[in-house]
Formats: structure tokens, sequence, C-alpha cells
């Protein structure tokens, strides 16, 4: 049963006795990471990484014998989380069944016949938490205590009743009593009364039910596509001027139905399951008429067919799991309501070698004007559609595309914060800050064909991050421009570019790593925020001015493999600088 316990109980052994072997690792979802394309490839070359202290890139079914001889000399402690397929465990044969005396080996599942298939030492079944243990655990949710008010008591064994000792269940519905008058108490429990005793998602569906739209849209929103993504951007992507996602947020994690850790939002997969069931249940047998599309199919049966209508809000498609399609023109066209398009690649591979498995033979005549959120890996176009309006567009992800610019002639795109455009080797414009007035990040990387950057550049006045990384046609960078915001710059491997840039204003972080600059210029004391100059490997380095010990900001400068003998500072200057 999920939500058991089983990952917990895990953690707490393999955190507990880990320090006695030689090797561990506690590898979490397997499940999930095993149906990415490439993924129980990756999961082994992982493990055997990780044990190791090597990198391994092993795509051959069978170990080889020299890693199998270190294996087998070795005591380890390997802990496989939520495996639920025997293929995923058969494997690892060869490998993780033939380590050093002593080792140990956890594997949690929900399916105990793949464990009695394996051929396992020990089983162990969790059980629920008996009647006292889950009567504490729902009231230290529902009071935030360990015991309960008394005229409250027979209530609070009702409902932890229900749960029938899972503490997912428990910590859900505790948490949905938290604050409710005595007679909001009596309603909950007459509506669990409904519940069949076997219904567990019934009984995680009561905290779902007392959200309120903008939160069970959240909710939704991160069961289907964002489980485990950065807080700050799904928050980035999803809020609005009409709702915080940032108190949606916090309403769902003081309901116990998602944790935030490390920053990541974090849903455990019986919740994420059940909110993905909501969504199927709107129309079981018309995918187009859902509110939200993620599963491979189901998208594609909608896109072939030209199904789409104005229910759907959201598509996220894994081309990993895809054949090729040839795209209608007016694929979108009744996707009026749409607002979040992700068409990306999951796993564990050398994306250049992937290419793009939708195409547009004739064309693209139209997106809806409400997206918010746009990524389309391998986007086989040179331009946006000419009458797409880009009004609400918050983020575009344009990686490895065909695209030269991102639309043609000028267009207002107020909200857009974030374009990446990486790979994009035909790209040859860049949006300009009257087009793009609010954007905090550009990521140019590797696009090769880019040859120009405009000086208007110098207007982003909230332009944080600026990646122009292996953009081999850079040859110069606009002359005397003047940043106004704090930007960090990367021009990582331009190998063209010759002349050290002319620019002055509040950059932070300066890469030239890589790159043919023959001279650091005395201009460089127009940089009086500068922390970081990296010029490692710029072998064609001939003279760094004295100009950069009047740099008072400076924190780090990398001259890896750029002799001392190549720079003319004078010692009196390079101690003041050092000082």
């Amino acid at each position: 049963m999920g939500g058991i316990g089983k990952t917990t109980i895990a953690g707490v052994v393999f955190n507990q006795f880990s320090q006695k072997f030689e090797g561990k690792y506690f590898m979490a979802n397997v499940r999930e990471e095993s149906e990415k394309c490439g993924g129980l490839v990756h999961l082994r070359n992982q493990v055997l990484s990780k044990l190791l202290g090597e990198n391994f890139d092993i795509g051959t079914p069978k170990i080889p014998q020299y890693i199998r001889d270190r294996l087998q000399r070795m005591k380890v402690f390997i802990v496989l989380d939520d495996v639920n397929k025997y293929g995923q465990l058969e494997y690892f044969d060869g490998g993780l069944d033939r380590f050093g005396p002593g080792s140990r080996i956890i594997v949690t599942t929900r399916d105990k016949t793949i464990l009695e298939r394996y051929g396992t030492h020990r089983i162990y079944e969790v059980e629920g938490l008996n009647c006292n243990e889950a009567l504490r655990l729902f009231c230290s949710c529902a009071f935030k205590e360990n015991h309960c008010p008394e005229d409250l008591l027979k209530h609070s064994e009702t409902a932890a009743h229900y749960a029938k000792g899972n503490p997912l269940a428990l910590q859900v519905l505790g948490s949905s009593f938290h604050r409710k008058s005595k007679p909001d108490w009596v309603n909950t429990l007459n509506n669990l009364k409904r519940i069949s005793d076997s219904d567990i998602y019934g009984v995680l569906k009561i905290g779902y039910d007392e959200l309120s739209w903008e939160e069970k849209n959240l909710f939704l929103d991160i069961a289907c596509f964002f489980n485990g993504d950065d807080r700050e951007h799904v928050m980035w992507i999803l809020n609005d001027d009409y709702y915080s996602v940032q108190y949606g947020l916090n309403v769902l994690v003081n309901k116990s139905l998602i944790k935030i850790s490390y920053n990541k939002l974090q849903m455990h997969d019986l919740l994420q399951e059940m909110g993905r069931e909501i969504v199927c249940q709107e129309f079981r047998e018309k995918p187009e008429k859902r509110s939200r599309l993620w599963d491979h199919k189901d998208v594609c049966h909608v896109l072939e067919k030209n199904k789409a209508t104005d229910a759907i809000k959201s598509i996220f498609l894994d081309l990993s799991k895809i054949e090729e399609i040839d795209l209608d023109p007016i694929v979108f066209t009744n996707m009026s309501n749409l607002r979040l398009l992700k068409f990306y690649i999951s796993g564990h591979f050398d994306f250049s070698k992937m290419s793009s498995k939708l195409h547009l033979q004739k064309g693209l005549e139209y997106l809806p004007e409400k997206l918010r959120y746009l990524y389309w890996y391998g986007y086989p176009l040179k331009t946006l559609p000419s009458d797409f309006v880009p009004y609400n567009l918050i983020e575009l992800n344009f990686p490895y595309s065909k695209v030269e610019q991102i639309w043609e002639g000028k267009k207002k795109a107020p909200k857009l914060k974030y374009v990446d455009l990486n790979h994009s080797a035909n790209l040859t414009r860049i949006p300009e800050p009257s087009e793009t007035p609010n954007l905090e990040r550009m990521n140019l990387w590797n696009c090769t064909g880019l040859a120009h950057i405009p000086s208007c550049v110098q207007n982003f006045n909230k332009l944080g991050t600026m990646i122009m990384a292996g953009c081999e046609s850079l040859r110069c960078f606009p002359q005397n421009t003047h940043f106004i915001s704090s930007i960090k710059i990367d021009c990582y491997k331009c190998v063209n570019l010759r002349e050290f840039p002319r620019i002055s204003g509040n950059v932070v972080e300066l890469n030239l790593m890589c790159t043919p600059i023959e001279e650091v210029p005395l201009s460089i004391e127009c940089l009086p925020n500068l922390e970081t100059l990296e010029m490692s490997f710029c072998y064609s380095l001939k003279r760094l001015s004295t100009s950069i010990c009047k740099l008072k900001s400076l924190r780090s400068l990398a001259l890896i493999l750029v002799t001392v003998e190549t720079l003319r500072v004078s010692q009196k200057s390079w101690r003041k600088w050092n000082s």
C-alpha cells in the first residue's frame, strides 16, 4: 500500500547503518526514473558510479567483468526505493546480487510478488499504525499536539479509524480538521461515512475537497506536471494578477498535500495518482475534454486527430515515448484556453543526437494568446506564427530548435522573463528591450549562427543573466555598452571573440574562458562592480592591464594555463590588488 511508510523506514535504516559500509547509495523513485528514456541504463550507471567513486557510462546488458570483480570485494548497502517491475531488479543481475560478504540491499515496493520472484532473503511487510499511534499522529496534525480536547476525542477516534493506520492518510485527514469548528467536524465525518472501508483515495480526497477553486487547480497542476520541480520556477510560471501561488503552496503544505524540501515541491505518489485520477474523471473516454493532458497516448490522440477543445488548459508531452507526428497547421486553433505547453524529452542521453518528433510540414497558423509557458524541444520552424500575440508569455524554451528569430517584426511580450534558445544553430536575431522589457534571463548557449548582439541590449533594465557560451560566430560585443542592472555575462568558448568586450556598468560576473582574447584593456576599470573574471585557457592572452588592480569588488580572477610571463602587471600593482 502506498503511504504506509516504506520509504520513511528504509531512509531511517539507511541513515542509521550506512556509515558501516564501504559503499552506500539510496536510490529514490526507481519506478519514475526507470520509465524515462534510457532510465534503467542510467540508474545502473548511477549506482556503480556512486559505489566505486568513478563516472561510468555502460550501455551493455552485462556489467563488465573487471567491475564485477571490484564489486565482489566490497561490502555495500543499497536501497532501491519504489520498485514496481521485476525487470528493474533483473537489469542489475550480475551486479547487485554479487557484492562482498556482509552487503545489504533493501528494496521497497507495493508488489510483494516482485520480491518473491527475485528470491529475496527476507520480506518485511509494513503494517499500519495501531489505534493509539494513529490517534497520536492524527492529533498532531489536527491540533498540532499529541492529544486532543476531551469534547473532540470521540470524533478524533472516528476520523482516525477511516485512515486504516495509513500515515499519509492520517496526516492529510488530520490537517483537514485543523481549526475546524465542532459543526464542521460533524459534516466532514458524515462525508467520511460515505467512503468504503478499502477506499484510501476517498479518505485522501477529503483534504482536496476542502480546498478553494484556486488551490484545487494548483494541486492538480503539481500532481500532473510539477511534482519534483523547483518552487521558485513553479511560482514564476503560475503566478498571475489574481492569485498568489506562494499562498496556495502554504495551504497545500499545511494540509499535508505536499512537502517542500530543498526548495523542491514533493507530492507523495499516492496523492499524485489521486490528483491525476481526478483529472481523468472529468471525461474518462474523451481526453480532449479534460483540463490537463500528460499521458503521451492521450496527447497523441488529441493532436493527431485534431480533436482539441477549449477545455484543455495544459499539455505536457514526453517526446521520447512517441513516434514521429506531422501536426496540422491548425492543431491548436480550438485550444483558446491553453496556458501551459511543453514538448520535452525525458531521460539520460546526448540531446544533440535526438531529432524532433513533431513536424510542421505545412507550418503553424495559430498559438493561443493565453499561453504563459511554452517549451518546445526541436521547434521546427523559423519563427512563431505571425498572428501569435505573446502578451501573456512568461517563459519561452526552444532548445535545439530551427528558429531564426522568435517572431517576425516587432511584438510586445511585456511579461516575458526567461528566454532559452540553447543549441538553436540557425538563430540570427534576439528579442529587443522594447519588445521584452521585463526579461530577466537569456540563454543563447551554442547558438552557433548568432553573429550580432544589438547595442540596445544595454536597455534591458532587469536582465540578470546573459549566456552566450559557444556562440562561435560572435566576433565582437557592441561597443560602449553600459549595463544598468546587475548582470552576469557568459562568453565561454566564443572562439572568434578576439577583443575584450568594451562594456561598462553593473557587470558582476564575466566568463571569457577559452576565447582567443589577446588583451585585457584599460577600459576594464569601467566595471567597478565586477566580482568574478574567468579567463582560464585564454592561450592568446598577451597583456593584462594594471587597471584590473582598481577593481575593488573583484574577488575571483581565474587564469588557469595562462602563463605569468604573458601578463604585464607590475609587482607593485599586483601586490596592491592582491592585498
